[in-house]
């Protein structure tokens, strides 16, 4: 259990005007954090720049380019990870807890049946570095 609060969450969930906040999916909204929303998508209308067949497939690829962009150091994406970390940071001292924001979280009421996301994976690289600083 982790002592940083970092919600995923639907993006309907939340409202825009607040301030803790971070809108990780795909589109004109994330232009500070285009480099960490999922290039892979399930649904055939997406704006994703790849489809694949499940959404458990899109994560799967998702974690795949993650490891291997931060191995690769791609400046980049380096330094979204970096400035998603300390903005992390900043909302988590500023409200006690921070949402990552995305379209494929499971609709707007949780259940045992709701599948992964994206920024699940994102929370974890977070998570991983904000208690290597402790």
């Amino acid at each position: 259990m982790s002592i940083y609060r970092i919600n995923v969450v639907h993006i309907k969930k939340v409202s825009p005007l607040s301030g803790n906040t971070i809108y990780l999916g795909r589109g004109q909204a994330n232009k500070k954090f285009n480099l960490l929303a999922n290039s892979y998508s399930h649904l055939e209308k997406s704006l994703a720049k790849y489809k694949v067949g499940t959404v458990e497939e899109a994560i799967i690829c998702f974690d795949r380019d993650l490891v291997k962009n931060l191995k690769d150091d791609e400046p980049g994406y380096r330094y979204q990870m970096r400035e998603l970390v300390e903005l992390t940071k900043v909302l988590i001292v500023a409200y006690g807890e921070v949402n990552y924001a995305c379209w494929c979280k499971h609709e707007l009421k949780p259940g045992k049946n709701d599948h992964g996301c994206h920024c699940d994976s994102l929370r974890k690289y977070v998570l991983v570095k904000l208690e290597k600083e402790i």
